[in-house]
């Protein structure tokens, strides 16, 4: 949980990747890197308030899913020769 206007900062090691902003006690914040597809990397989350105090969480792996979604069935599909429907 975080102060209202706190700054929020990504990290990976000491490497800022991204950052945001806190409002009533939630945060949200955007990446400025781009996570590796497959072996990702690890992040901390800083949170700084408007005094200069600040918190950093457990570090956390994270990684980009690119699987697509599975398809586990098709619906009939016709052909008409009038309009060339699928």
């Amino acid at each position: 949980e975080a102060n209202p206007g706190a700054t929020v900062t990504l990290l990976n090691g000491a490497t800022v990747v991204g950052a945001g902003t806190a409002t009533a006690g939630a945060w949200s914040a955007t990446f400025s890197a781009d996570v590796p597809e497959s072996t990702g990397f690890d992040v901390t989350v800083r949170i700084t308030d408007a005094a200069g105090n600040s918190g950093t969480s457990p570090v956390q792996r994270i990684a980009r899913d690119i699987t697509g979604p599975r398809i586990t069935s098709i619906g009939r599909a016709f052909y008409s020769e009038t309009n060339d429907t699928i």
